[in-house]
C-alpha cells in the first residue's frame, strides 16, 4: 500500500509540475507589436522634448510615463494650439512591422481618429497624415500627448482586421519653472 501511495504522489507531482509551469510561461508571453518610446519631435517650427527626468516603461499593452515632467514654453503652448495645456509628453508610438496601419485612435479627454475612411467617427485626419516614416521604412508617428489627461487609450487597427490597444497612464509630476 506504501509504495502504491509514494506511486501515485510521484504520478501527480509529474503532472502537475509541468503544468503549473506552462500555465505560468503563458503570463509573461506578450502579443503586443506595438513599442513606445520617448523622443522628441518638431510641431510648425518648434521643437517638443521630454525632460530627462521623465521616463518611460512598457510592460506588454500597458505604458507608464513617470518622473518630472517641465512646464512648455510660450512658443510651444502656442504652437501646441490648446490654451490650457501646460505640460507635454513627446512620444514615438511603433506600429506592428508586418502589417498594414488602417487607422489609429488616440482616446484620452477627447478622442481622434485617423484612418483611411473620412467617415470614421471622430475623424482627425488621414492616416498618412499622421506617419512620420519614409517609404522604406516601418510605420510610426511621434505624439505629442498633453500630460494634464493623465489616461490614454491607443488602438491601432490593421487592414487585415486586428486591432491593438495600449493603456498610457501618466504618473510624472508636472513641474512649472518659477522666476528666481
Amino acid at each position: 500500500m506504501r509504495k502504491l501511495l509514494k506511486f501515485i504522489g510521484c504520478f501527480m507531482l509529474m503532472i502537475i509540475v509541468p503544468l503549473v509551469m506552462v500555465a505560468c510561461g503563458e503570463k509573461d508571453k506578450c502579443d503586443v507589436a506595438e513599442r513606445v518610446s520617448l523622443a522628441k519631435t518638431i510641431l510648425g517650427e518648434i521643437e517638443f522634448e521630454n525632460s530627462e527626468n521623465v521616463k518611460l516603461e512598457q510592460d506588454c499593452d500597458k505604458v507608464v510615463v513617470s518622473g518630472s515632467i517641465d512646464a512648455m514654453t510660450q512658443a510651444q503652448v502656442s504652437e501646441f494650439g490648446k490654451e490650457d495645456a501646460t505640460h507635454v509628453v513627446v512620444l514615438k508610438f511603433e506600429f506592428d512591422k508586418t502589417k498594414t496601419i488602417s487607422s489609429f485612435e488616440i482616446a484620452g479627454e477627447i478622442t481622434k481618429v485617423y484612418s483611411t475612411d473620412p467617415n470614421a467617427e471622430n475623424y482627425a485626419g488621414s492616416i498618412s497624415e499622421l506617419l512620420d516614416n519614409e517609404d522604406d521604412e516601418d510605420a510610426f508617428c511621434y505624439l505629442i500627448l498633453s500630460a494634464g489627461t493623465k489616461n490614454y487609450k491607443l488602438t491601432s487597427t490593421y487592414t487585415d482586421g486586428t486591432s491593438s490597444k495600449i493603456e498610457l497612464e501618466i504618473t510624472a509630476t508636472l513641474v512649472s519653472a518659477q522666476a528666481e
